[in-house]
């Protein structure tokens, strides 16, 4: 489908904190809520964003209409009704849904929604930002209330540590998501935590207090050598085995130039996230 651009083009975009996303257009800010409207909140009800409207996209009508609909204490789901009826981008249908979908979203607790960023900032592949909601979320809730959802986001905040390497942090919150809700997903995540941040005689001694049962240690080391293949698929798994094979070689300097591309390579990795 093609959509008629409404409006200019900004020349600098508007920020959507709550998604970590620069927009340009309107099209690019209806498209973001259309597909993720529970990431959307009251913050968009803004003078900085009117303004962006009004200075940015030129549109002053609908800028105007916006500060009306703030003016008069108008809800979340007529704002974003307005923005959508600028533009030929949704059905009515649609409209009606995604403003429905407002209109729970109003209605969620705190914590639930910062569950929600989290999990689209994971999707998204933002760990460290997903994380944090994650935790945020996690402060706002009764642990012992909601063992079941609060073990969950316990789960998420591990899964998140793991995945940027922090494997004793990641440990401490998948021990308390199985202390929550025992769990043998749960307790074979803990067990690969731990194993990649403790010694091999820490590592026993951690099992042996655990009284860690044989099937569930050896789906734990399977689920470790099945990641270690992926690992080795990488590229720069790869080019540590290029430097290596050269310093046997006797190559010291191409040994260095390989290394200092791997260097830069996990450099914009980390940048990213």
């Amino acid at each position: 489908m093609v959509y008629q651009c409404v409006g200019q083009r900004a020349a600098s975009p508007f920020f959507l904190k709550s998604a970590g996303l620069g927009i340009y257009s309107l099209e690019e800010l209806l498209f973001y809520i259309r597909e993720n409207v529970f990431m959307v909140d009251s913050t968009l009800m803004s003078d900085e964003f009117i303004k962006f409207v009004r200075c940015e996209l030129c549109l002053d009508s609908l800028a105007d209409r916006l500060t009306e609909i703030v003016q008069s204490d108008g809800g979340l789901a007529d704002f974003v009704e307005c923005l959508f009826r600028e533009a030929d981008f949704v059905t009515d249908v649609e409209l009606m849904t995604i403003t429905r979908a407002l209109s729970v979203s109003a209605r969620l607790s705190s914590h639930e929604k910062h569950k929600i960023r989290g999990d689209f900032l994971m999707k998204c592949g933002r760990t460290a930002q997903a994380v944090l909601e994650y935790h945020t979320a996690l402060q706002e809730m009764d642990r012992n209330t909601m063992p079941e959802e609060a073990s969950r986001l316990c789960n998420n905040i591990g899964v998140g540590l793991a995945e940027m390497f922090f494997f004793s942090r990641a440990a401490e919150y998948f021990e308390e998501a199985y202390r929550l809700v025992p769990d043998e997903d749960t307790e074979i995540e803990l067990l690969v935590a731990r194993k990649l941040s403790l010694s091999a005689d820490e590592y026993e001694e951690f099992k042996e207090k655990r009284n860690v049962s044989g099937e569930v240690s050896a789906k734990a080391e399977s689920f470790i050598k099945h990641a270690e293949s992926k690992v080795i698929r990488r590229r720069d798994a790869r080019m540590v085995r290029n430097a290596e094979n050269r310093r046997n070689n006797g190559d010291s300097i191409g040994e260095s130039k390989v290394l200092s591309e791997v260097l830069e390579l996990w450099k914009n990795e980390y940048r990213r996230i």
